[in-house]
């Protein structure tokens, strides 16, 4: 039968509460799949890949920030930020970028990294040859990420840039690169491994819970095969 809006299947004498229960169970049955559905909605049809879902869950559980992903850039002639985050205990504010891939090979050199940074960061169009190119016409769209800061109130004096990559070829010659760039544009920039730190920070702090987010659910059960398989 259906009761408050909701069919739900009673035996014959079945009283006014419990049908209200069971009703409500529907309910909030109903609830949950849609909070799962909105959630397949905002990473897929607005653009969040794994990766940046997964560097996006890290912020959230184990730098407690709220965070909004996949930031269309206003005037930024398709740019967008990966990932905005902020601290509501340490005030903190990150603007992420995210470039990963895990084979070794491909991973970037310090020196590489820069000029990432100047097109992510700095609205450096990457060079092209053509006459109606970006780099050509000598655009930047600096301002125009400037702008997108200021329009969810980000202080820009204050953010933290983070890049986010497998791992880094020279280690040994990152700090003297980050220096420079920093010395040259004022930003200073962290990089943040994501085989080395991301992946094992975020698997330590999931729990067993079941997670509704399918990239906690799927740490979790991957902690916990490992916790019930390793051999004692």
């Amino acid at each position: 039968m259906v009761f408050a809006g909701f069919w739900v299947n009673v035996d014959k004498g079945t009283g006014w509460q419990d049908m209200a229960g069971l009703a409500w169970a529907q309910f909030s049955r109903s609830l949950r799949d849609l909070s799962q559905t909105l959630e397949f909605c905002r990473l897929h049809l607005l653009g969040m890949n794994t990766v940046e879902h997964i560097v996006e869950s890290y912020f959230r559980l184990c730098r407690n920030c709220f965070t909004y992903g996949d930031v269309k850039v206003v005037s930024g002639n398709n740019r967008q930020i990966d990932i905005l985050a902020v601290s509501l205990t340490t005030g903190e504010q990150f603007h992420i970028e995210c470039s990963v891939t895990h084979c070794k090979q491909w991973c970037p050199t310090a020196e590489k990294l820069i000029s990432e940074f100047e097109r992510k960061f700095s609205g450096v169009p990457r060079p092209k040859e053509g006459r109606n190119t970006d780099s050509t016409k000598g655009k930047n769209y600096g301002v125009a990420i400037t702008g997108m800061y200021q329009r969810l109130g980000i202080d820009e004096a204050k953010i933290n840039r983070i890049w986010i990559c497998w791992t880094v070829k020279d280690p040994e010659n990152l700090q003297k690169h980050l220096g420079r760039y920093c010395v040259r544009t004022g930003q200073k920039v962290e990089v943040i491994s994501f085989r080395d730190r991301i992946l094992p920070e975020l698997l330590k702090a999931v729990s067993t819970a079941n997670y509704d987010d399918e990239v906690l659910r799927t740490f979790s059960l991957f902690k916990q095969w490992d916790k019930q398989t390793a051999k004692k």
